[in-house]
């Protein structure tokens, strides 16, 4: 979830992606957009079992990074 975020502009156009993407990947099977609510948006994960992640943010260009244990 990012906050202070909009998935939409002033024109009430999609700033994000819509679709649901689908990496194929041993853990991670797909990232789907969640919602946007009063400056919040939130995308899901779909992940083939439990298991050990990392988030953390960088700078220059800004930016989320989640690290999924495989």
């Amino acid at each position: 979830m990012f906050f202070s975020a909009r998935a939409y502009g002033a024109n009430c156009h999609s700033t994000a992606a819509e679709r649901t993407a689908t990496p194929h990947l041993p853990v991670l099977l797909q990232i789907k957009p969640a919602g946007d609510f009063e400056g919040y948006v939130s995308y899901g994960l779909g992940l083939a079992r439990k298991t050990r992640y990392h988030l953390f943010a960088l700078k220059q260009p800004d930016r989320v990074v989640l690290d999924i244990s495989h």
